[in-house]
């Protein structure tokens, strides 16, 4: 669907479809989701970029879904529009998640330019 079929997904269908897991995947056919945050912007400590905390939260909450799911860490990625929020959610998820730290290390945290290769 997205640059001409040439993103790449390591979620497989099984993964999206896990019993006994409370997270509904929205469209089940498709390997990628967006999921929208509707926390408070605020000027990031750069004073050049935002965060939301409230994404960040949901990010390290759908993290954790996933290792229930089996999903390798690697194969994560979370996309955000700020180098402000990418850089609060990398550190929201080594000092507040509920994982070991390493397993947050291996997950890719990008701002969608980044992703791009701008």
């Amino acid at each position: 669907m997205f640059y001409e079929g040439t993103l790449q997904n390591g979620v497989t269908a099984p993964e999206r479809l896990r019993k006994n897991v409370d997270f509904p995947w929205p469209v089940v056919d498709m390997s990628m989701f967006f999921y929208q945050n509707l926390g408070q912007e605020e000027i990031s400590s750069s004073g050049t970029s935002f965060l939301n905390r409230t994404e960040a939260s949901n990010v390290e909450k759908i993290d954790q879904v996933s290792q229930i799911c089996q999903v390798v860490p690697s194969k994560i990625r979370a996309v955000t529009p700020c180098k402000g929020q990418r850089s609060y959610v990398v550190n929201y998820m080594q000092f507040n998640g509920s994982l070991k730290k390493d397993l947050y290390k291996e997950i890719e945290v990008a701002s969608v330019d980044a992703f791009q290769g701008i």
